[in-house]
């Protein structure tokens, strides 16, 4: 199993509301701040937290003279990050039971072939946040 940290709301750090924002193993103890209003939690059976956690990875770019961020970037790296995280669960589609579990409790528990028709791959153009609806074969 894997338990998910997931964004209850759009956070100041770029967050949005619905990212994942890590994966533990299974057995995974929350600390108090990890909680409601914050945060959701959720348990996925069925599938090992080793073949989420590459879904959770941020989208870095090269930055470049001219972009706003490129004085803040890191002088040996220049690289900004663009995007919190590039797979999204799309929770206003995700039936009202799970919604109404996460909203009133902050847990939510669901196997592998529950979650997998709401997994999104984000795809980006031009620093547009696009969905795209893709076969993610851990999900």
């Amino acid at each position: 199993m894997a338990e998910l940290l997931v964004a209850a709301q759009d956070l100041p750090s770029g967050y949005k509301k619905g990212d994942l924002i890590v994966v533990k193993p299974d057995g995974w103890t929350w600390g108090l701040a990890e909680g409601l209003p914050t945060f959701w939690q959720v348990t996925v059976s069925g599938v090992p937290s080793s073949l989420i956690a590459p879904y959770v990875t941020p989208l870095w770019e090269p930055a470049f003279p001219g972009d706003p961020e490129y004085e803040e970037s890191d002088e040996e790296d220049r690289r900004i990050l663009r995007h919190r995280r590039l797979t999204r669960i799309m929770w206003d589609e995700v039936p009202a039971s799970w919604i109404a579990a996460l909203e009133t409790v902050g847990r939510l528990e669901i196997r592998k072939n529950q979650v997998r028709r709401y997994v999104r791959r984000l795809r980006y153009n031009r620093g547009q946040r696009q969905v795209e609806k893709t076969d993610l074969r851990v999900f």
